[in-house]
Protein backbone atom coordinates (compact mmCIF):
# COMPACT_ATOMS: atom_id res chain seq x y z
CA UNK A 1 0.00 0.00 0.00
CA UNK A 2 1.48 2.90 -0.87
CA UNK A 3 1.38 6.37 1.17
CA UNK A 4 -1.48 7.78 -1.26
CA UNK A 5 -3.73 5.03 0.28
CA UNK A 6 -2.62 5.88 3.71
CA UNK A 7 -6.08 8.22 3.78
CA UNK A 8 -8.41 5.37 2.47
CA UNK A 9 -6.93 3.06 5.00
CA UNK A 10 -7.59 4.97 7.63
CA UNK A 11 -11.27 6.33 7.00
CA UNK A 12 -11.94 2.77 5.92
CA UNK A 13 -10.96 1.62 9.40
CA UNK A 14 -12.69 3.76 11.05
CA UNK A 15 -15.81 2.52 9.01
CA UNK A 16 -14.95 -1.47 9.95
CA UNK A 17 -14.63 -0.22 13.28
CA UNK A 18 -18.06 1.20 13.39
CA UNK A 19 -20.09 -1.17 11.62
CA UNK A 20 -17.70 -4.19 13.26
CA UNK A 21 -19.70 -6.90 15.48
CA UNK A 22 -17.80 -5.89 18.37
CA UNK A 23 -16.96 -2.10 17.35
CA UNK A 24 -13.19 -2.26 18.29
CA UNK A 25 -10.78 0.03 18.89
CA UNK A 26 -9.96 1.42 15.33
CA UNK A 27 -6.03 2.29 16.75
CA UNK A 28 -6.26 -1.97 17.38
CA UNK A 29 -7.03 -2.32 13.58
CA UNK A 30 -4.37 -2.97 10.90
CA UNK A 31 -4.61 -3.54 7.05
CA UNK A 32 -4.73 -7.47 7.15
CA UNK A 33 -7.62 -8.20 9.60
CA UNK A 34 -10.56 -10.40 7.39
CA UNK A 35 -13.36 -8.84 7.93
CA UNK A 36 -15.17 -12.13 8.35
CA UNK A 37 -12.73 -14.25 9.91
CA UNK A 38 -11.15 -11.89 12.42
CA UNK A 39 -13.72 -9.47 12.79
CA UNK A 40 -17.32 -11.45 13.25
CA UNK A 41 -18.56 -9.63 10.00
CA UNK A 42 -21.84 -11.44 8.59
CA UNK A 43 -23.21 -11.21 4.71
CA UNK A 44 -25.88 -8.55 5.90
CA UNK A 45 -22.99 -6.64 8.00
CA UNK A 46 -20.63 -6.49 5.35
CA UNK A 47 -23.22 -5.47 2.72
CA UNK A 48 -24.32 -2.65 5.42
CA UNK A 49 -20.33 -1.64 5.50
CA UNK A 50 -19.52 -1.60 1.66
CA UNK A 51 -22.76 0.45 1.06
CA UNK A 52 -21.18 3.09 4.28
CA UNK A 53 -17.85 2.71 2.26
CA UNK A 54 -19.40 3.66 -1.29
CA UNK A 55 -21.41 6.24 0.68
CA UNK A 56 -18.58 8.06 2.21
CA UNK A 57 -16.39 8.51 -0.82
CA UNK A 58 -19.03 9.01 -2.95
CA UNK A 59 -18.17 6.35 -5.42
CA UNK A 60 -20.02 3.63 -7.07
CA UNK A 61 -17.96 0.24 -5.54
CA UNK A 62 -18.03 -2.91 -7.55
CA UNK A 63 -19.71 -4.50 -4.95
CA UNK A 64 -20.46 -7.97 -6.73
CA UNK A 65 -16.25 -8.00 -7.63
CA UNK A 66 -15.33 -7.28 -3.61
CA UNK A 67 -17.74 -10.13 -2.11
CA UNK A 68 -17.21 -12.77 -4.70
CA UNK A 69 -13.31 -12.14 -3.98
CA UNK A 70 -11.08 -14.37 -1.75
CA UNK A 71 -10.94 -13.01 1.67
CA UNK A 72 -11.92 -9.24 2.07
CA UNK A 73 -9.58 -7.77 4.41
CA UNK A 74 -8.97 -3.72 5.55
CA UNK A 75 -6.47 -3.43 4.04
CA UNK A 76 -8.05 -4.47 0.46
CA UNK A 77 -11.25 -2.61 0.99
CA UNK A 78 -8.80 0.43 1.50
CA UNK A 79 -7.12 -0.53 -1.49
CA UNK A 80 -10.83 -0.68 -4.01
CA UNK A 81 -11.51 2.68 -2.39
CA UNK A 82 -8.09 4.08 -3.87
CA UNK A 83 -9.08 2.14 -7.44
CA UNK A 84 -12.32 3.78 -7.58
CA UNK A 85 -11.56 7.33 -6.69
CA UNK A 86 -8.29 6.82 -9.27
CA UNK A 87 -11.30 5.96 -11.71
CA UNK A 88 -13.75 8.75 -11.05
Amino acid sequence: MSQSDAPDLAATTLLVARFAPNRPDPATLTGDLDLVGDLGYDSVRLVELLLAVADAFALPLPLEAILAGPALSIGALASEVTRARARS
